[in-house]
């Protein structure tokens, strides 16, 4: 080992000796500086309706959660219910397939709760509720894709129609 490797060894082995020791880093020469603050002094002014006690008034777009009168979802939500959706009925496919039903289950539930008209989700919830021989469950849920879809001739088989 050469002599110039001596002292960073040296070095190392105390912080492997004591993992409680701190061992700061000097500032990094190039590194940007601490962005200034806001007033001066350190403390960052308050809304002045909040700061006196008056009332907040939050706008109606706000409160509604920005969701359209209309009932309408807007796009960008709709695209990540669509892929939630898609997701969930993926996991629970997966954990039906190792033989998982609870979990399965419950990942047909997740999809049902991104879009609860769901065909597909209906379906598997349905499908494992008689697995489970709970037929009453089974039978709401097939009932409910044939609100949707009253032509479904697979629905209408598994009720024995």
């Amino acid at each position: 080992m050469s002599l110039r490797h001596t002292p960073r060894q040296a070095e190392r082995d105390v912080r492997l000796h004591e993992p409680h020791a701190v061992h700061p880093h000097p500032p990094h020469p190039l590194a940007p500086p601490p962005p200034p603050l806001l007033n001066g002094n350190g403390i960052v002014p308050g809304t002045p309706s909040i700061a006196n006690g008056a009332a907040h008034h939050i706008s109606p777009k706000v409160a509604s959660g920005a969701v359209p009168t209309n009932g309408a979802v807007p796009p960008s939500i709709q695209k990540l219910n669509d892929a939630n959706e898609q997701t969930w009925l993926v996991i629970g496919s997966v954990a039906e397939q190792m033989g998982d039903l609870e979990h399965a289950l419950s990942a047909y539930e997740n999809a049902l709760r991104h879009n609860p008209m769901s065909i597909a989700g209906l379906t598997q919830v349905a499908g494992i509720a008689r697995i489970k021989e709970n037929y009453p469950l089974a039978v709401e849920y097939f009932q409910r894709v044939l609100s949707l879809q009253q032509d479904n001739g697979e629905i209408w088989s598994a009720l024995g129609a």
